[in-house]
């Protein structure tokens, strides 16, 4: 039996009119998904035909989009409805595979963000190679393996569990340490084999998503769909800007490893702190004192003279008062590298009446008519208990005395969904207490009497 939800302040799927509510630009983002499956499909008929790619070309994508907004915006219930609404438009007539939400700060502080990321992936491939390997025996020609346009890309005695294997030993290569040798000299043949296996790691892993899509294609024609799509495969990561011990490694990931034409990487994120969080990074790096610490001492030098403030260097005082110094630029610029400002999207704000009055609720309806029907819901009781020689005095509804809904009421109610949902839900269980108390005073009267 399905548990119906009355409210949901919190994580939920947004219906199709609350999703073009908070996000009234996501056509052009499934635009622009089709736009790089398109570009993928010429990379794959290439690669059908026997051509080749250089591993490193995959830098070339922009395949990287960014959810931007506020805490309370609704970031986290829009990838979740991403997710259902690309697995319904995409699933079946593409095969995409939609991976599980990564939330950088749930990962362990002993895992890395890529270590992560594979062990998802492993989850998901060896899924997809015990399907494969269902159908492969039922198949009835014992040559169609070699037949077939998968078996030409990958060698039949490797599959693609076994590739992802190999790609993990040269991944956890890294963690050698030479340290722990006994002898001089193996330590140096093994920390050279680490430096070979990491670099093959970084040349394998491209092969490996091709190899991916691949079998995908592979599991369609075994299961008689349509051949000739091209699936793409998605990683999204949720409120990046959590994990700021995490954040360097996730956008040297994204760059590095998941820059590929099949692969789409969705990210959400407050891009404010975002940016916050990058440049107390950089700072962190190139041994430069905290803004807040270089604005307190700034202030100082103001108030007391700034002959008594010594500065690191002649330059530094007057390029502290330019609206962004060079570390505040570099952090915009390379944020923009990774997050490109074309495939930047923003959660709506409400700020004005207007905009909070056309907010959608749960139930489909705008914010302006359920704050009017909930109004209306109290004023319709209190009428009932009225005497009936008072009825010309009933109440009034503040919220439509005429045939306009006055907005202005609604400016309390903050300007985030999530801020507007509390406050409306708030109302409605004043709304049924107010209720509760007049029937209630009903029922006693009625016994008195």
């Amino acid at each position: 039996m399905e548990r119906k939800i009355s409210h949901k302040v919190g994580v939920k799927l947004f219906t199709k009119e609350q999703f073009e509510n908070v996000l009234p630009t996501y056509l052009n983002l499934f635009h622009k998904i089709d736009a790089c499956r398109q570009a993928a499909q010429e990379e794959l008929r290439e690669l059908n035909a026997g051509g080749t790619r250089h591993y490193q070309y995959n830098f070339m994508y922009d395949n990287v989009f960014s959810v931007l907004g506020k805490r309370g915006t609704g970031k986290t219930s829009v990838v979740f409805t991403l997710q259902r609404m690309i697995r319904e438009k995409y699933g079946e007539k593409f095969s995409d595979i939609v991976l599980p939400l990564i939330i950088p700060e749930a990962i362990p502080d002993n895992c890395t963000v890529l270590g992560w990321i594979l062990a998802i992936v492993k989850e998901e491939v060896k899924r997809l190679d015990d399907r494969i390997n269902e159908l492969e025996k039922r198949r009835k020609e014992d040559d169609f393996w070699n037949k077939c346009q998968f078996g030409a890309g990958v060698r039949k005695e490797i599959g693609l569990s076994d590739r992802l294997d190999i790609l993990n030993q040269f991944f956890y290569a890294k963690s050698y340490n030479p340290s722990s040798e006994s002898s001089y000299y193996q330590a140096i043949d093994n920390s050279a084999s680490q430096t070979i296996d990491y670099y093959r790691f970084a040349q394998g892993i491209a092969d490996f998503w091709d190899a991916w899509v691949q079998a995908i294609c592979h599991l369609r024609r075994l299961e008689g769909k349509e051949d000739g799509v091209c699936p793409l495969i998605y990683f999204i990561f949720d409120d990046v800007d959590l994990a700021p011990e995490k954040i360097d490694e996730l956008l040297s990931v994204i760059i590095k490893y998941l820059s590929h034409p099949n692969i789409i990487v969705l990210t959400t994120a407050d891009e404010e702190l975002f940016l916050e969080v990058i440049e107390n990074r950089l700072d962190q790096k190139i041994g430069r004192l905290p803004r807040e610490w270089r604005n307190f001492l700034k202030n100082a030098g103001d108030q007391q003279g700034a002959r008594y403030i010594m500065w690191p260097s002649a330059r530094e005082e007057p390029e502290e008062k330019k609206p962004e110094d060079l570390v505040s630029q570099t952090t915009r610029m390379y944020l923009g590298k990774v997050l490109p400002s074309s495939t930047r999207y923003y959660l709506r704000l409400f700020h004005t009446a207007k905009q909070k009055a056309a907010f959608c609720l749960e139930d489909g309806i705008s914010l302006a008519d359920g704050v009017w029907n909930q109004v209306e819901r109290l004023i319709d009781v209190i009428t009932s208990v009225l005497p009936a020689e008072d009825s010309v005095s009933a109440p009034i509804n503040f919220m439509k005395p005429g045939d306009t809904v006055i907005n202005f009421y609604l400016m309390f109610m903050g300007n985030t969904s999530r801020q507007i949902a509390n406050a409306y839900i708030v109302l409605q269980e004043l709304i049924d207490n107010l209720i509760m108390v007049v029937e209630e005073g009903r029922c006693h009267k009625a016994e008195d009497t």
